[in-house]
């Protein structure tokens, strides 16, 4: 996949509108360590002991107040100081040093994407608590977080011009969240972004898949609760924690290389997030993959269920989305309706997500289907399953296997709405080429799927019959992986068979053979024996053999003999067993390897 470069041009980067980054003064650690550098200086020590017990006992004062920056801070301090001749000269000099001790700490601390969300309302009549709640600025949200300035790090922050309630939230927000994330990627140990919970999914999913290689956490967070008008809430303890899992050092946890979402007690990764209740402060969960991590007294991260972290100074950025998609659940009657058939006349739909029942059916009336099968060469059709746990087992019932045979491919266990902004990415990647927009929805970027699925694909016909009884398919290099573990599943269908036994037999025996050739020689190892009963060539089915038994014979090796590098290649014999009049015929021949994530 190409790698979409971040432009020079500020206004092309960011579609959205966003404020200039605001620089944390670290104001706390100004208040709490100004007097001792103070008392470092000559003129301090000069002083007799009543004078030097009465700025201790301002000092002291100061540290328990509130200021709204440095400034005025140092105003204050100023006019207090100017009681002593000659003293308030030291206090710019005293400010000077300890911004340097600062930018000497190694720590480079958390940049904060605020886009809005519940974290940040508050009513819109600030005299009727019962008006409707609106989105409020970062400043204010900021204000109301208590502890947010002793948390012992820099805690910079960029904002939306105009903060969202997250169903507002789209495409064009997702790519100006990437490319300031992308922009700002090494000034900073991590990333939060502040978010409503409505579209918190959808944004997570985007970003894992726009934001790849990385090597540090995006941490997305928000609250059901607001975090400015309400004391009892969830916002503060969900933003706080999600600064110290973007922050490693802070806690000395360990570092989360992926985008994630943190919520109530949860670290989710983003592409696997569900949100499984509006009310509740536990409001999200990962049905299909284990939690990251969780946070009680302690934060608890698991490293086993992280992504490798990369070795790269910048993540590999993609900003092309395309929207031509949708999302359809499957219902009864749906068969029925002609409102899919209109649907698929739209020249501009590009993807849909087919939100099926249990582990990927839906009605197998014939016209039904037929509406499919017209239009897979063109429109990229993800199977996923209604159900919020689980998996699509395209083929297991003989109503998603004849899905498959339309040409509708298998979304395994990817949740919807990661599906649906994983096809929107891959659609604004590759545009009109559909295959490999397919290749890649069934392929594992960003940990969002169990499986990825690796075809090798057989183009020739076959025909066997009891006067030709055997047939070897073309030789190849397979679309494999070098360790047997990982195949989960394989496949080898037939696309387009017709099986016909003879006359008193309800099956056929027909064995398989794989033929490995490595460096000039090549081994014959029967895979097995199969029974397949009769299947009519007008049904245009698919007849699968799994030979997972097998998957020894079909990994990737390499050898090197004499300075020359040998690669296997694989071939398959295909043989009826029985001397009976009967026969077998296919289209094309594919090796399907369900490769573990």
């Amino acid at each position: 996949m190409a790698n979409e470069q971040l432009s020079n041009n500020k206004e092309e980067d960011y579609k959205v509108r966003v404020n200039e980054l605001e620089q944390d003064e670290m104001l706390y650690q100004v208040q709490q360590n100004f007097l001792k550098k103070l008392q470092l200086e000559t003129g301090y020590k000069e002083l007799d002991g009543k004078k030097k017990k009465q700025i201790q006992d301002l000092f002291d004062q100061l540290k328990d107040l509130r200021f709204l920056s440095v400034d005025h801070y140092i105003i204050f301090v100023k006019q207090f100081l100017s009681n002593f001749q000659g003293f308030t000269g030291y206090v710019d000099t005293v400010l000077d040093k300890l911004k340097m001790e600062e930018n000497k700490i190694p720590d480079k601390g958390v940049l904060v994407l605020y886009t809005g969300g519940t974290i940040g309302s508050a009513p819109k009549d600030i005299n009727d608590p019962d008006s409707p709640q609106v989105v409020k600025s970062w400043k204010e949200l900021k204000r109301s977080t208590p502890g947010l300035d002793r948390i012992g790090f820099r805690v910079d922050a960029i904002s939306f011009e105009t903060p969202l309630d997250s169903c507002n939230v789209w495409q064009d927000h997702w790519v100006t969240m990437a490319n300031i994330i992308y922009e700002h990627y090494n000034d900073y140990e991590g990333f939060v972004i502040l978010h409503g919970t409505d579209t918190m999914v959808y944004t997570a999913s985007a970003l894992s898949f726009m934001l790849q290689e990385l090597d540090k956490p995006i941490v997305i967070t928000g609250s059901q609760i607001s975090g400015i008008c309400s004391l009892r809430n969830d916002a503060h303890q969900n933003f706080i924690t999600a600064l110290y899992i973007a922050n490693s050092k802070a806690l000395n946890l360990p570092i989360i290389p992926e985008v994630c979402i943190f919520f109530g007690n949860k670290l989710i990764r983003g592409c696997r997030s569900k949100k499984i209740d509006s009310n509740g402060y536990v409001a999200f969960d990962s049905p299909n993959y284990p939690l990251l991590g969780t946070a009680g007294d302690q934060i608890e991260i698991d490293k086993s269920r992280l992504k490798p972290k990369q070795e790269q100074s910048t993540p590999t950025l993609f900003t092309t989305l395309n929207n031509t998609v949708i999302m359809i659940d499957v219902f009864p009657g749906i068969q029925n309706s002609k409102v899919i058939e209109n649907l698929f006349k739209d020249p501009d739909l590009k993807g849909v997500i087919l939100r099926s029942y249990g582990t990927g059916n839906i009605p197998t009336d014939k016209k039904f289907l037929e509406l499919f099968e017209n239009v897979t060469d063109k429109i990229c059709i993800v199977n996923v399953t209604q159900c919020s746990k689980g998996s699509v087992e395209m083929g297991f019932y003989e109503t998603s296997q004849l899905l498959l045979d339309r040409g509708i491919i298998s979304g395994f266990d990817i949740s919807p709405e990661a599906a649906l902004v994983k096809l929107m990415m891959l659609l604004g990647e590759f545009g009109d080429d559909i295959d490999s927009v397919k290749k890649y929805m069934q392929t594992s970027i960003s940990g969002e799927q169990q499986y990825t699925l690796q075809k090798t694909t057989f183009d020739q016909k076959g025909e066997l019959s009891s006067e030709n009884r055997q047939l070897n398919l073309e030789v190849k290099e397979l679309e494999t992986v070098e360790d047997s573990e990982l195949i989960n599943k394989a496949i080898l269908r037939f696309h387009k068979a017709a099986i016909i036994p003879e006359r008193d037999k309800d099956y056929v025996s027909i064995k398989l053979f794989v033929n490995i050739k490595g460096h000039g020689k090549q081994e014959e190892k029967l895979i097995g024996t199969f029974k397949k009963a009769k299947v009519s060539s007008e049904a245009s089915e698919s007849l699968a053999f799994d030979i997972t038994t097998a998957k020894t014979m079909l990994i990737k090796k390499e050898q090197i003999k004499m300075g020359r590098s040998f690669k296997n290649e694989f071939s398959f014999t295909v043989e009826l067993d029985d001397n009976d009049n009967c026969s077998f015929q296919w289209d094309k021949a594919v090796l399907e390897l369900y490769i573990t994530d």
